[in-house]
């Protein structure tokens, strides 16, 4: 009785409705013409599609919007080189050295600047490195003034070391390697 009821419910819905809820197939109207006519539209519906080439969508940012993710480059840089020269006493100069290798006269100018920032606020009472937040959290104090001046005084020679090859062209960056014998 109560399923002559829903059988009759689903005939109703599917009379007044213009797209049918359900599909209901015996036994004997659903063989396997009924898959096999499934499969071979899907198949030529997919041929269709990729023969079709569809315009990718894209995104575009305003130009004052961040391009990366975290913390900016050069504070990652700096909160890395201020991390190894007071956490780990057996490398405290493994970030710098690859940036001494490299050359990179912007980024060893911009990192004693950050320096000597940090060195000034440090001087005041305990401060973290990262002004901004974020980074490994490193907070330093006026005990750390010192190492800091050392390290953005060692960075100006080094930078000037590597303006007057530059000039002269005496030896090649890639010879210079000033990173190897670096030390505080």
């Amino acid at each position: 009785m109560a399923v002559d009821r829903t059988r009759a419910i689903l005939e109703y819905h599917a009379q007044h409705q213009p797209a049918p809820m359900f599909k209901q197939h015996g036994t004997a109207e659903c063989g396997t013409g009924h898959r096999e006519a499934t499969r071979a539209k899907s198949s030529s519906a997919k041929k269709a599609t990729s023969r079709q080439r569809r315009p990718q969508k894209r995104v575009r940012f305003a130009s004052s919007v961040k391009v990366h993710d975290g913390l900016s480059p050069h504070n990652f840089v700096y909160d890395e080189v201020v991390h190894d020269l007071f956490n780990r006493p057996t490398n405290r100069y493994r970030t710098i050295r690859g940036i001494l290798n490299s050359c990179n006269v912007v980024v060893l100018q911009r990192l004693r600047e950050q320096l000597l920032r940090l060195m000034q606020r440090c001087s005041q009472g305990k401060t973290p490195v990262l002004n901004c937040g974020g980074g490994r959290n490193n907070v330093v104090d006026e005990r750390f003034a010192p190492w800091l001046q050392k390290l953005a005084n060692k960075i100006a020679i080094a930078v000037g070391t590597i303006n007057s090859c530059q000039k002269q062209k005496k030896v090649p960056m890639a010879q210079l390697r000033l990173g190897d014998s670096f030390r505080i």
